[in-house]
């Protein structure tokens, strides 16, 4: 019973029972371990007879006992001894094949023996280091573009980088190596926990302000923003940012890219205003120090465009989204991954100020942008799909959208797996033109399971789990599930209360939902009094000219109608014309809705 349960715990619990027979040579014969015995007489055979065998079972004793790929092996000197070497180890039965025969399998008892014949031959840290190593090399280009080629070997660097017994540089470029990996594949937890081991050990070995370590200070504050700890992040680029401009000089590349991360964190959490202060400021620094056409100006240029837009000032960003697209198109050429991403971004502010055939025209040409340049499965080739769905969608062209939406689901679980982020978005996407369709239960459906992965990979508090549990709420609401749609909005407004402020433009969303909901249920006192909460807030955070603060107008002039209160909702429906007629045009479909 002690014997089983040993080989059920802890790899070194599992390691010294299959090595007593090796620590204790005088042991009696009786008490013997013959498993290991038996295992230590193979082993020396092998490494006598077979020396390459001998060392791909070293090898494979360093990194995750399955699917270990036969790149990862050490070389041989033909490709004849590298056969027979897998054919040795396959006769012993230490190794299964795949059924591609291009990776590898070890039982995990062999695994954990050879771990031990190897600690008894002092040799298991020299055969660490070898996997390190090697991993290290395969790893050398970790980035989204190559996904498909880095998590072959990721579960590897996993297994390495856990055996942290001495944390030597090269162990901790593995370690960060497997953070990008991590962060790229959506895994935001387990690459935050990284990312921290790399930034304490370039804390301790090469002070807080070597440009290494404040390097990792950024990736931190990234990787944070991508949970939803803004705040955290924040603090995060305002502590990097302090170190550059102490290091470096206020205007340093590193120190205006900096100062560009910290206006996204600070326009992640609705403090656009602020946002524009700080791209503003690093488009000017950019402008001085590299000139108008480098290509961190022009990143910068799109990045202010983008906080431009969500304010509703979408003249102002088109007029930059197209100079930063003349001037990617000019430096990079017209099929650059960047300047395609200018005319998408111009696409999105065309859509919003109603431009729909222009704005669908420009996803369009980006899709077939990235097909060739990128290919078709390529993670940004995805998110225009997605694009271009929304698009379609917004002109009531349902049918074309579904079909985009589901390509784009299918190919993100394909590529990217079922729990990715981005396929989660998918899901998202199509379940809400499912809806738009009247198909309220495959889109409820559908949202409930997006909201269950969300809540599983991302966490309950996450931004967009919270959106999931809006866009739930909402479907349930069109089904007339208006008690169970009330809950799951107060959920949300809860959340993002707690996680983005009482004043974040996805909060106030939260509230007018929240409203709509109560305004079906005829409870219009309640309704009235969070559609004027949401409308002082639209106005105070994002101006009164912004297409949010008008959708709210128009809201509470309804729900003053249904109270009999004519003279205040006409009122009401008069300021939203006019300030649709201002911001669109007397043509845009929100002003003639308006009318």
């Amino acid at each position: 019973m002690e014997y089983e349960q040993l080989l059920s715990g802890q790899d070194e619990g599992v390691i010294e029972l299959l090595s007593e027979e090796f620590e204790d040579e005088g042991r009696y014969a009786d008490t013997s371990n013959p498993v290991a015995t038996t295992w230590l007489i193979s082993f020396e055979q092998i490494h006598h007879c077979n020396p390459l065998a001998s060392e791909y079972l070293a090898s494979m004793a360093c990194v995750n006992p399955k699917d270990i790929p036969q790149s990862l092996l050490p070389q041989g000197l033909s490709r004849k001894k590298e056969t027979d070497a897998i054919g040795t180890l396959v006769a012993y039965s230490f190794i299964n094949k795949r059924h591609d025969g291009l990776a590898y399998d070890v039982h995990r008892l062999v695994h954990l023996a050879t771990r031990g014949w190897l600690k008894r031959k002092h040799e298991l840290d020299e055969w660490h280091r070898k996997a390190i190593a090697r991993l290290r090399e395969l790893l050398a280009d970790v980035c989204l573009a190559n996904r498909r080629v880095w998590r072959i070997y990721m579960a590897h660097a996993e297994y390495a980088v856990a055996d942290d017994r001495d944390n030597n540089d090269g162990l901790i470029d593995l370690v960060r190596k497997c953070g990008d990996c991590l962060y790229y594949d959506g895994r935001y937890n387990e690459a935050e926990a990284m990312c921290q081991k790399v930034l304490e050990h370039q804390k301790n070995m090469l002070g807080p302000e070597h440009p290494n370590t404040l390097t990792s200070v950024n990736n931190l504050g990234l990787i944070l923003s991508s949970q939803g700890k803004y705040q955290e992040a924040e603090a995060i680029y305002q502590q990097a940012l302090e170190k550059y401009k102490k290091v470096f000089g206020p205007e340093h590349p590193k120190a205006l890219i900096n100062i560009g991360n910290l206006g996204s964190v600070l326009g992640s959490q609705g403090k656009y205003q602020e946002a524009e202060v700080m791209y503003q400021q690093a488009l000017e620094g950019h402008e001085r120090v590299l000139g108008l056409e480098h290509s961190d100006t022009l990143t910068t240029v799109d990045n202010l465009a983008l906080a431009l837009g969500i304010q509703g000032k979408h003249q102002k960003a088109e007029a930059m989204h197209k100079q930063s697209w003349r001037g990617r198109e000019k430096i990079l050429g017209p099929e650059h991954p960047n300047t395609l991403a200018s005319v998408s971004n111009l696409g999105s502010v065309l859509g919003n100020q109603g431009k729909y055939q222009e704005a669908e025209a420009l996803h369009q040409q980006v899709l077939e942008g990235y097909k060739k340049v990128l290919g078709p499965e390529h993670p940004h080739t995805l998110t225009s799909i997605n694009k271009l769905g929304s698009i379609l969608g917004i002109q009531g062209k349902y049918k074309e959208a579904e079909v985009m939406h589901q390509q784009a689901l299918e190919r993100c679980e394909e590529v990217l797996g079922p729990e990715h982020p981005e396929t989660l978005t998918s899901a998202n996407n199509l379940a809400l033109v499912l809806s738009e369709q009247g198909k309220y239960q495959e889109a409820e459906a559908m949202h409930r399971q997006a909201l269950k992965d969300k809540e599983k990979v991302l966490g309950p508090e996450l931004p967009d789990t919270l959106t999931s549990a809006n866009n739930l709420a909402l479907v349930l609401g069109r089904q007339g599930k208006y008690h169970e749609a009330q809950t799951m909005h107060q959920k949300a407004l809860r959340g993002r209360e707690m996680v983005l402020g009482s004043e974040h433009p996805h909060t106030l969303t939260s509230i007018c939902t929240l409203a709509l909901i109560l305004d079906k249920q005829g409870k219009y006192a309640e309704a009235e009094a969070m559609h004027q909460q949401a409308l002082q807030g639209y106005e105070k955070v994002l101006g009164p000219g912004h297409p949010h603060t008008l959708t709210s107008v128009n809201n509470l002039a309804l729900t003053l109608s249904r109270q009999d209160k004519y003279q205040e909702a006409e009122a009401m429906h008069q300021k939203a014309l006019k300030g649709y007629e201002k911001t669109f045009g007397p043509k845009h479909p929100n002003t003639l809705t308006s009318v």
